[in-house]
């Protein structure tokens, strides 16, 4: 979705990868499916027109900061809060961030986790939004909203459960469109005209003086 106004440009994606819970045949079939979702997620941000910045808001279904493999994420796409060991869909979200060059911006504020509670009582973080590492400097605060997602629970649990919602706030105006230069065309026959017999050469010269 592009949301723009005369102060803002924003091109919201959001998605969902399906989580990881078969075995055999269904299970790489779902795979397949995390992989097409994070493939289409960042075709949707590189078709973003040059002047809309790009916002990733996605139900990752994975901490971010450990790949699978145990090698630690940049600390400029993912911060300390909520770091945590990597599913795949973490690993792709984690090639997303760092080859475009973009950051989970919670992960960089204390108050914008846990993201998700659990039926035992554990917590994650595990969903994420994501912004070019160069408009981070544009965020004044994210933050999970504890009071709307108690009231928006739907589980019958005296303690929070599923997910909860993030709120991000911006500091963000879109800087005005650069006026288009003006580019002059000449009539290279008149042109050759002028300068090797002289027609219009009176012409020409009063067209150039500034």
């Amino acid at each position: 979705v592009r949301l723009r106004s005369g102060a803002f440009d924003l091109t919201v994606v959001a998605g969902y990868p399906p989580p990881l819970w078969a075995r055999g045949l269904k299970l790489a079939l779902q795979k397949k499916a995390v992989t097409q979702t994070w493939s289409w997620a960042r075709g949707e941000v590189e078709a973003a027109p040059y002047r809309s910045t790009p916002l990733l808001a996605m139900d990752v279904d994975s901490s971010l900061g450990i790949r699978s493999t145990g090698e630690e994420v940049s600390e400029l796409s993912v911060g300390e809060q909520g770091k945590g060991r990597q599913t795949l869909s973490g690993d792709l979200a984690s090639d997303f961030l760092e080859e475009l060059e973009f950051c989970s911006v919670g992960t960089f504020y204390k108050k914008a986790w846990p993201t998700y509670f659990g039926p035992m009582g554990e917590t994650s973080t595990i969903d994420h939004m994501m912004l070019p590492r160069g408009a981070r400097r544009l965020v004044r605060s994210c933050k999970v909203l504890w009071q709307v997602g108690r009231r928006l629970q739907l589980i019958p649990s005296s303690r929070p459960r599923d997910h909860m919602p993030m709120m991000m706030e911006l500091d963000y105006e879109l800087a005005p469109e650069p006026p288009r230069e003006l580019h002059s065309r000449w009539d290279l026959t008149k042109l050759g005209q002028a300068l090797q017999f002289g027609q219009g050469r009176i012409d020409l010269l009063e067209e150039m003086q500034v």
